[in-house]
């Protein structure tokens, strides 16, 4: 039932997100360069490559962190992902309530169909389309994804709090997007030596066509 509740959660979660993309603050530099993120102060990238998205304890709030990035043609993604769940009034994990702090990675195409790939608590990891559990907690995922045939879309890194007042960190790295290759639009001058070359062949033709009448 709590596995259920998340899944229904991170679809909410991911809808009011991407409602609010406008207010993401872009990533200069780095092996996040050109990626969102919001907020930007509870989002850090380490000179190991690692993004690391964190919440502190909240008592009645609800707050989530993303990480985003739009691409064209996308065939394929691979990446690595961690989640660490604390507690700063040490007490048992095993006294959490409500849903768990999550991490929840989605892909939102342009016509806006969502395919959520993975979820990650104190549980594990799990499939959010079967619930199945995929890895078990405190370990780096690894996940490759290559059927995704093309489409454009935008890649989501979500971390939700409950604000049970336990901290959490959703940690990223080695993100790679296989875009498909596009016909590249000829450059100007590409095309004026095309045109160029056959009005050479048009007036080549003609003069001989010319050359013929006359004999």
């Amino acid at each position: 039932m709590k596995r259920f509740a998340t899944v229904i959660f991170c679809s909410i979660v991911l809808i009011l997100v991407s409602i609010s993309t406008s207010s993401a603050t872009p990533i200069i530099g780095g092996v996040f360069d050109g990626w969102d993120v919001d907020p930007i102060s509870a989002v850090s990238i380490g000179n190991d490559g690692v993004a690391t998205m964190n919440i502190q304890p909240y008592d009645d709030n609800v707050t989530a962190i993303y990480l985003s990035k739009s691409f064209t043609g996308v065939s394929a993604i691979s990446f690595d992902v961690n989640f660490i769940n604390g507690d700063l009034r040490v007490v048992p994990l095993s006294t959490q309530g409500y849903i768990a702090n999550f991490l929840q990675v989605s892909f939102l195409s342009e016509s806006g169909e969502q395919t959520d790939i993975l979820g990650y608590d104190k549980n594990g990891v799990y499939d959010l389309s079967t619930l199945a559990t995929i890895a078990v907690y405190g370990d780096w995922y690894h996940m490759d994804i290559t059927n995704l045939g093309g489409i454009a879309g935008t890649l989501y890194f979500i971390l939700q709090d409950m604000g049970d007042e336990y901290y959490s960190q959703g940690l990223v790295r080695n993100v790679n997007i296989t875009e498909n290759q596009t016909n590249p639009v000829p450059e100007p001058s590409t095309m004026f030596l095309l045109g160029g070359g056959l009005v050479a062949l048009l007036l080549l033709r003609s003069r001989k066509m010319h050359f013929r009448s006359c004999k």
